[in-house]
């Protein structure tokens, strides 16, 4: 699989994923591009989802041209009114459930639940994040190995 988009398919799937086990009045999408001026105030339910950046292994002395690569994402959960204080839990383990395990495309490994916590909580607004990843295979492209210059002459026997 051409990793080019890969990071877009995993998204999106994650994304899918959290349409099918929230609450249908749960806003769920991809991170604004202008996250300032998204506004929330109108929903008791929001679940955003962002790459958050990757870490690779190290390559094989055998293969330089692929190696394996864990894509991180974020899914902040702002939870209000019906959802605030200790009525969140409940949701909070829809989205374990739904990201757990879960395969958000192909080609990728299931996802791991990477950590979960409570990052603001302001009057009547709750924000809960979960890290996530999966494992892909990057693949280099169009990069061509030099080979070794070894003179045709090398195995002759000088006179």
């Amino acid at each position: 699989m051409s990793d080019f988009g890969i990071l877009e398919q995993i998204e999106d799937g994650i994304v899918e994923r959290l349409k099918r086990y929230l609450p249908s009045d749960f806003y769920v999408s991809s991170f604004p591009a202008k996250p300032d001026s998204f506004d929330v105030a109108n929903s008791n339910g929001v679940a955003l989802v962002h790459y958050s950046g990757s870490r690779y292994a190290t390559v094989s002395d055998l293969d330089y041209a692929q190696q394996t690569r864990e894509p991180k994402f974020t899914v902040v959960l702002r939870l209000s009114g019906q959802y605030g204080g200790r009525a969140g839990y409940p949701i909070l383990e829809k989205v374990r459930t739904a990201l757990q395990n879960g395969t958000p495309t192909r080609g990728v490994t299931p996802l791991k639940i990477a950590g979960d916590q409570l990052t603001d909580q302001r009057h009547d607004q709750w924000e809960w994040q979960f890290d996530v990843a999966c494992t892909a295979v990057a693949i280099a492209h169009n990069v061509a190995v030099p080979r070794p210059n070894i003179p045709l002459n090398r195995f002759q026997q000088e006179d």
